[in-house]
């Protein structure tokens, strides 16, 4: 879900830069493997956003213009 999704990549900015332990949630992020999430681990979770098929989203906002 996109939710989940949004929730982790948050997990994963507000530790970024910090050292992270076994124990910390968003260790599980460290996609490299170098103790900390950096640019590398922000753009391989970026790349696994679900898109807007698989969570049904729209880009037609003209519902809000009344149009």
């Amino acid at each position: 879900m996109l939710s989940n999704w949004i929730m982790n990549f948050l997990l994963m900015l507000s530790a970024f830069g910090n050292p992270l332990s076994p124990s910390d949630d968003a260790w599980e992020f460290d996609f490299n493997g170098n103790g900390s999430i950096d640019v590398q681990d922000i753009m391989t979770m970026l790349s696994s956003q679900p898109s807007s098929k698989e969570v049904g989203e729209t880009t037609d906002f003209s519902y809000i213009n009344g149009k």
